[in-house]
């Protein structure tokens, strides 16, 4: 929170935008956390599925496309989100909002050693120098949902085995 009222004060927002911005926000949350649920009984659904005596490959296929299309549907969910709150800036804002997420990339790493997106040179977003992937701090190979998922492939949640390695 006291990211975003820096922020508002930063951009010089009025009321009016501070409220609406608010709005989407809030919405956006409760869709997600939703969302997270639903995607974490789909896991544990899978699951159940892969634990199976005689697994069935197409049932489990099936599963798998709904896991994919239901974080496909999140993250659509987070864009329509950021796009709908650039709508409430003014083309000015939007352009200070721009720069203070760039600058904010170079001083994460060091003025010049990062592009406009926070990527050091040499690294990428997917993956380190050796080619490894590197994980979103939730160690969920780029869902940034906020959910921990299943690391080990044993069809549970992390959560559900009692905690992870954090």
């Amino acid at each position: 929170r006291h990211r975003g009222a820096a922020l508002a004060q930063r951009l010089n927002l009025s009321a009016e935008q501070r409220d609406r911005l608010r709005g989407i926000r809030d919405r956006q949350r409760r869709h997600a956390m939703q969302a997270r649920t639903d995607l974490r009984m789909a896991r544990m659904d899978l699951g159940r599925l892969m634990r199976d005596r005689d697994p069935d490959t197409r049932a489990i296929e099936a599963q798998i496309d709904r896991l994919a299309r239901m974080r496909a549907d999140l993250q659509k969910s987070r864009v329509e989100s950021m796009l709908e709150a650039r709508e409430v800036l003014t083309p000015e804002q939007q352009r200070q909002m721009r720069e203070w997420r760039m600058g904010g990339a170079a001083r994460m790493h060091g003025e010049g050693q990062g592009d406009a997106r926070g990527n050091r040179r040499g690294f990428s977003r997917d993956g380190d120098r050796d080619g490894r992937p590197s994980y979103g701090r939730d160690g969920d190979h780029g869902d940034r949902s906020g959910d921990r998922g299943d690391r080990s492939g044993d069809g549970r949640d992390d959560d559900d085995r009692g905690g992870s390695e954090r």
